[in-house]
């Protein structure tokens, strides 16, 4: 009998230890989703050099496929870096709450977490090649499609460099009823261009910075930027409306003497919209249209643009361009 109840308190030891066992587990998975889901949003910033390059279903997955790294110099500064982070990627859900709430500083959010797994990207490396080496840069995040919504949702991509902290940042990629966006939607300036020649750079284009307010828009076609200016953007009368086009590089010894001599890490090769004018060279509809090439000579990880005067920005964006032609050789 004795014998009996040793072996049926050993059963219930076991069976207890298992259960506690199994319910710490339980709590550790929750926790570690917790850090996965939540973030603290801050600001995108030269700093990190990233890009969202497609999103796609395959079977019963939503994927998103990209690259994002941090930057170990940034105008000739280097930075002190914590090698070997864990990516997180957040989708953030901005038709659901007031995305002035998500500006709010240490204001914790909740989004939806993707398993994300690392990739070798030799050619971003290649891209954007220095003394320091960025090829484990890429990444294929995955998510179930039955837990986004496809077909009415808009989600802001959240970038968390280290998943288990709060840090995320809010980059300029959305998903936006399951495609892919650079600019918020309700941000995006509406172009009639159906019937010019500017209808393809729209259609096929993409759209990386708007103005609603200063009624200007950037797209970039192919390896080529096009500021469209509406009927209301403010022009000088003497025909000298200068635009800021400013970019930063991994590539600082590539730059011209006079930037380098004068502690200038950075390109700017701003111009007048009129100087680079091409509204009498295409069909424009009703709208202004100047054009720029993006460098080839040197890498570019952030574009800014705007109309800087008198000590201040009237108008700013900044923008990472679309890498996929600048890689072509």
């Amino acid at each position: 009998m004795k014998n009996k109840k040793r072996v049926l308190r050993l059963f219930i030891e076991i069976i207890f230890t298992i259960i506690i066992v199994f319910g710490l587990m339980l709590l550790n998975d929750k926790i570690n989703l917790d850090q996965k889901r939540e973030f603290r949003l801050v600001d995108d910033s030269r700093s990190y050099a990233y890009q969202i390059e497609s999103v796609n279903t395959e079977g019963d997955d939503f994927v998103i496929e990209g690259w994002f790294f941090e930057l170990k110099s940034v105008h000739n500064v280097a930075k002190e870096i914590k090698e070997d982070k864990e990516l997180g990627i957040v989708l953030y859900d901005i038709s659901s709450k007031s995305k002035k709430e998500t500006e709010k500083e240490n204001i914790y959010n909740k989004g939806i977490a993707l398993n994300v797994y690392k990739k070798t990207r030799a050619d971003v490396n290649e891209y954007f090649k220095c003394e320091y080496d960025y090829s484990k840069c890429g990444f294929e995040a995955r998510i179930n499609k039955s837990e986004i919504d496809l077909i009415d949702g808009k989600y802001q991509v959240i970038i968390k460099p280290d998943y288990e902290q709060d840090i995320g940042i809010g980059i300029n990629a959305y998903i936006d009823n399951g495609i892919l966006k650079f600019v918020d939607s309700e941000e995006e300036m509406s172009l009639d261009v159906t019937g010019t020649d500017l209808e393809v750079i729209v259609e096929d284009g993409y759209c990386l910075a708007s103005n609603l307010e200063y009624s200007i828009s950037v797209y970039q076609y192919k390896d080529e930027l096009y500021w469209i200016a509406d009927t209301g953007y403010y022009f000088e009368e003497d025909g000298g409306t200068y635009i800021q086009y400013q970019l930063d590089t991994t590539q600082f010894q590539k730059l011209p003497a006079d930037r380098k001599d004068n502690g200038w890490f950075w390109s700017n090769i701003g111009g007048d919209f009129e100087i680079y004018e091409v509204t009498s060279k295409m069909n424009c509809g009703k709208y202004r249209v100047s054009s720029r090439k993006i460098p080839k000579e040197y890498s570019v990880t952030q574009i800014e643009t705007g109309y800087f005067a008198d000590g201040k920005w009237t108008w700013q964006s900044t923008f990472k361009p679309v890498y996929l032609y600048l890689f072509q050789k």
